[in-house]
């Protein structure tokens, strides 16, 4: 009677164009976009919300089964399923119930594989087990309720095997960079794997592209959202969106955006119907996340950088080898000079420019004056700053917020130059006076300003 009470109670729909849910004691979120729907688990009831209207409804589910803590969910000809990350476990979820539907094991060997459908088939690439990692692709036959291997005969090369791949579907080719591998000769030694490599479900031939150039804690610690033939990455360590062009091999990073400040990497975000669904928790101290509607253009920001995605080893030896060559009378020329030991320094260039070893960034006239004067003092006030904005006929208080606006652009400018998390600008409070703020730069990452400075 107490269970019959408990589901008419919490088995109520809401219906709201703003969707409120909570991460508390959430274990589990899985998107079924077949289907339209969206699961929530939590310790204790299972929330299911509809994409169409943004409906929810609470409703038992046996939760029993712990084991949905870190079941992987995937959507096959409108039905859904959870996947046993320690083994071959299938289990069909239907009328919020899991069934296991597979005959296999729980054999540890791919632990830590990369789940993915295509063409309505569930596949598994890699994986970890007995101190190494798969290199190959598994496919579940719903007619044995086995994991079947696919073939990959006219293959010439094969990859090395690694666990917690990234993977990206992009037509009939299955595209496999990121994740870990054991070291060849210590398989107690787990290291980065940097290669991407491309598998084509016409031919089965794997292809190895080259080194990719994502760093490593882009990849394994950051929220990652496929959309077409692209994937995006939330990279919360520099508060830039990174998106990944397959077809095109680029990468662009687009600059900080506030929505990146407060977006939960729990439940995960998603693309669908050319909409990005991102989750919000507008309150640090609260349990609630607003899910927020976005389109492409709303959440990128401005391109602050355009790199290859991979690089090919081949014409990496050859280019390795031209290189090295003007690079040893480089060198040569710089020890001569004298300038070997400055080439780590950020420096003041002519036209508003800032330069970090081969690479540069364009300033403002306002910041590129803000900059000369911080580098020029050991410290500076607000009443040395805010002349250089030029808005004499702006109130003091909206001046200073275009101050501080101005002094984050360029340190974000700067950061993002020298690959670093060390503020370029620093702000503390006078030692003197706690009501004023000073400004200064760390001229530690500079070369002597008089060397390029005019």
């Amino acid at each position: 009677m107490k269970q019959l009470l408990f589901f008419l109670l919490f088995s109520t729909f809401s219906f709201s164009q703003t969707l409120v849910v909570s991460d508390d004691d959430l274990i589990n979120t899985y998107i079924s976009i077949e289907n339209e729907r969206m699961y929530l688990f939590y310790s204790d009831k299972l929330v299911v919300v509809n994409l169409k209207n943004l409906s929810k409804k609470e409703v038992l589910y046996d939760s029993s089964n712990r084991k949905i803590r870190e079941f992987i969910g995937v959507s096959v000809n409108y039905k859904d399923y959870f996947l046993d990350p320690l083994g071959g476990g299938v289990y069909l979820f239907e009328n919020y119930k899991l069934k296991r539907i597979d005959t296999s094991f729980k054999h540890r060997m791919q632990i830590e594989s990369s789940v993915f459908t295509y063409k309505n088939e569930i596949y598994k690439y890699g994986g970890y087990g007995f101190w190494s990692n798969r290199n190959f692709i598994t496919k579940f036959n719903f007619e044995t309720n086995q994991w079947d291997f696919v073939p990959h005969l006219n293959s010439k090369e094969l990859p090395s095997g690694s666990h917690k791949s990234i993977i990206k579907i992009v037509e009939d080719d299955l595209y496999v960079y990121g994740g870990l591998k054991v070291n060849e000769f210590n398989p107690e030694i787990i290291e980065y794997n940097n290669e991407i490599w491309k598998f084509n479900f016409l031919n089965k031939v794997w292809r190895k592209l080259g080194v990719n150039n994502l760093q490593k804690d882009i990849t394994l610690n950051n929220m990652k959202i496929d959309y077409g033939n692209k994937s995006l990455f939330f990279d919360k360590k520099t508060s830039s969106f990174v998106s990944i062009d397959f077809i095109n091999n680029k990468i662009i990073t687009y600059n900080h955006s506030t929505l990146l400040n407060s977006l939960s990497f729990f439940p995960i975000s998603f693309f669908h119907k050319k909409k990005f669904f991102l989750f919000i928790k507008e309150n640090p101290s609260s349990s609630l996340l607003v899910l927020k509607i976005r389109n492409e253009d709303e959440i990128s920001g401005v391109i602050i950088d355009q790199e290859s995605f991979y690089r090919n080893e081949s014409v990496i030896l050859i280019s390795m080898v031209i290189i090295g060559s003007i690079l040893i009378l480089i060198v040569i020329y710089k020890v001569i000079r004298g300038e070997n030991k400055k080439r780590n320094k950020l420096s003041l260039k002519f036209k508003n420019k800032v330069k970090f070893k081969n690479k540069e960034v364009n300033l403002d006239d306002i910041s590129y004056e803000i900059v000369k004067i911080l580098v020029h003092n050991e410290f500076v006030l607000s009443k040395d700053i805010l002349p250089l904005l030029k808005n004499p006929h702006i109130d003091y208080a909206h001046s200073t917020r275009i101050m501080r606006d101005t002094l984050f652009q360029i340190n974000f400018k700067l950061k993002t130059l020298i690959k670093s998390e060390i503020d370029v600008i620093v702000i503390k409070k006078s030692d003197y006076d706690k009501r004023i703020k000073q400004y200064s730069i760390n001229k530690s990452l500079f070369e002597k300003w008089y060397y390029h400075f005019c």
